[in-house]
């Protein structure tokens, strides 16, 4: 795991052209990911259209970032009545 590029760019925090890799850019990353890859695999897998959105969290249930489509579409539940 330590070879993973993820995981070396997020362990430390380096310059790479015009701006630094830090946590927080890896997080994006890896939110954006997660939409992709899901959106594609349910879309593989069924005929249904989904629209995915993710926050991540880190160990002490904080968020530690949200997807662009996460956080449309958690506000849309939170204004809606839902409690999340």
């Amino acid at each position: 795991m330590l070879n993973s590029k993820i995981m070396n760019a997020g362990l430390s925090c380096r310059y790479t052209g015009a701006m630094y890799v830090n946590d927080q850019n890896v997080y994006d990353e890896i939110a954006l990911t997660i939409d992709q890859r899901t959106e594609e695999h349910i879309k593989n897998h069924s005929p249904n259209s989904v629209e995915i959105g993710c926050l991540l969290f880190d160990r002490q249930r904080q968020v530690i970032t949200k997807s662009t489509k996460g956080t449309t579409l958690f506000t849309n539940l939170c204004y809606n009545g839902q409690n999340f």
